[in-house]
């Protein structure tokens, strides 16, 4: 979950806050539930909820990225036979956040996607294509932070900590799961959540300050195995809501840190994957101690401000070392087509970075208005850069080839 509107816990019944402990005192037996279970507690959470909701391309098609790239940790719910995510939606009810119901469907919030890639130009896109890179990894990062609560189960671990002091209610929980009821439990949770006293709602805050913690730095993580989407997506993020209008209203944070704490563990993530070797400070890019091309930022073009595109290749670089990859460019082939469709236009290229002769991962450093031709001649330092474009090209390549 990332923001919300009240200071107290409320519809904890379907939320996704969670208590960073697999059994709460007191409880013999944990609740448990089957995959299928899961999968069933989750559509009826979604019907439940009432809330006026649609899948959306974009936002399948970054879900399916990340489990694609993190097929040990994320997966599609399929046959009922493991856990899986069910379903991801937008909402249209005015609610600045995004969510992981029990059983893990995701509801991101329509301010959210209109913050992060709603061009006035052009209108809401209908096709994650026609997003450009930059704005894909700020909005991934809202999805793999709600991914990480599915995959650590955090829903359940919370209806665990609400059932905890009250056994006979622990186990009606569990009979009402068995037996399929699960408005039943969700109501019943309601009513302990609103009779719960005002020391137990603290500790439940810190607790879920934590595992919000846990869920940025996995959303990270994810975000670091997939070669186009940069861990620089969760300060893109974070800068996005902080100069959002919806958020300068009185909003309180009550299950997280501040955005600025949370954009700086970010930022710092960047810095330790590249074992200090890419570093943000005052929203200026440093390599190796040095500001990138004189200024720390990489020049704005149509598609994209100075800082997303400074941020997100921050995060590349990042993961490029961190993967042990060194520089090279060239067109691509990727699975669904994602990249090569990203641009509408052909005068971008790719600038990727792999391992020579490998099968290993490749990484996109950026995308730059330069004919593939010229690319390669720059890199081979046949021609000498003329201009800023290419010298963000050089200047990467050369960090990147230094031992």
């Amino acid at each position: 979950m990332f923001i919300t509107k009240n200071k107290k816990i409320v519809a904890s019944l379907v939320l996704a806050n969670v208590m960073l402990f697999s059994s709460p005192p007191g409880f013999a037996k944990p609740i448990t539930m089957t995959p299928k279970q899961e999968y069933e507690s989750a559509t009826t959470s979604i019907r439940g909820l009432g809330w006026p909701m649609r899948e959306i391309e974009p936002l399948d098609a970054v879900l399916n990225e990340l489990m694609v790239f993190n097929p040990d940790k994320l997966r599609k719910y399929t046959d009922g036979k493991q856990r899986g995510i069910p379903n991801i939606y937008v909402t249209y009810k005015n609610v600045n956040n995004s969510y992981t119901v029990v059983g893990g469907s995701i509801i991101v919030s329509n301010d959210f996607l209109n913050t992060l890639l709603y061009n006035r130009a052009k209108g809401y896109p209908e096709k994650i294509n026609d997003v450009p890179a930059y704005r894909q990894s700020a909005a991934a990062a809202v999805v793999a932070h709600e991914c990480s609560h599915w995959y650590r189960d955090d829903a359940l671990s919370d209806l665990n900590l609400i059932f905890a002091n009250d056994e006979t209610k622990q186990r009606e929980a569990q009979k009402y799961i068995n037996e399929g009821k699960y408005m039943s439990l969700f109501r019943m949770e309601i009513d302990l959540i609103k009779n719960a006293s005002q020391s137990t709602l603290e500790a439940y805050r810190r607790a879920s300050i934590l595992k919000e913690d846990r869920a940025d730095i996995d959303g990270m993580d994810f975000l670091n195995n997939h070669p186009v989407l940069s861990v620089g997506g969760m300060a893109l993020f974070m800068n996005c809501v902080k100069e959002d209008e919806l958020n300068k209203n009185g909003k309180d944070i009550n299950d997280h840190r501040s955005l600025n704490e949370r954009y700086d563990v970010s930022i710092d993530y960047i810095r330790k994957l590249s074992n200090g070797r890419v570093e943000i400070r005052n929203d200026l890019l440093y390599l190796d101690g040095q500001k990138f091309m004189g200024t720390g930022r990489l020049p704005a073009r149509r598609d994209v401000t100075a800082y997303d595109r400074t941020i997100y290749v921050a995060g590349q670089l990042a993961s490029a070392i961190n993967h042990n990859l060194s520089a090279k460019s060239g067109s691509i082939t990727f699975k669904g087509k994602y990249i090569e469709n990203l641009y509408r236009t052909k005068k971008m290229t790719y600038f990727v970075v792999e391992p020579a002769g490998s099968e290993k991962p490749f990484f996109v450093m950026d995308f730059v208005p330069i004919e593939i031709n010229r690319l390669n001649a720059i890199l081979e330092k046949r021609v000498h850069p003329q201009n800023d474009e290419e010298r963000v090209v050089v200047e990467i390549m050369n960090f990147l080839n230094k031992k």
